[in-house]
């Protein structure tokens, strides 16, 4: 999965029993037209998770500030849940790669 967006808030380092990783959002905006000419526009939210390896620094956490474009890569997970009695999913990226696109 390779989803190039906006962060919805500021990045957090969260520590687990067995590791820490840095959470975030990315929003991406698809637009298209339909034959009648009318503009179109959905955001879709990717929740993104980027573990630590041996003997790397998680201070790319500082960068992944609210407004930031970036790149990730990585491998898509469908959470399921359960809204107002209805089934839904979430959509989540176990990031590889992320890089910091344009300016803020």
């Amino acid at each position: 999965m390779e989803v190039i967006g906006y962060i919805g808030q500021d990045a957090k380092v969260i520590e687990t029993a067995k590791n820490k990783m840095i959470v975030f959002s990315v929003a991406y905006n698809d637009t298209w037209t339909d034959n009648q000419g009318t503009k179109h526009e959905n955001t879709t939210w990717v929740n993104c998770k980027y573990f630590k390896k041996e003997g790397q620094s998680l201070e790319l956490v500082k960068y992944l500030t609210k407004g930031t474009q970036v790149f990730v890569e990585g491998t898509p997970e469908a959470r399921p849940y359960v809204a107002n009695n209805e089934a839904a999913a979430s959509l989540e990226c176990n990031a590889r790669t992320i890089k910091l696109l344009g300016s803020k």
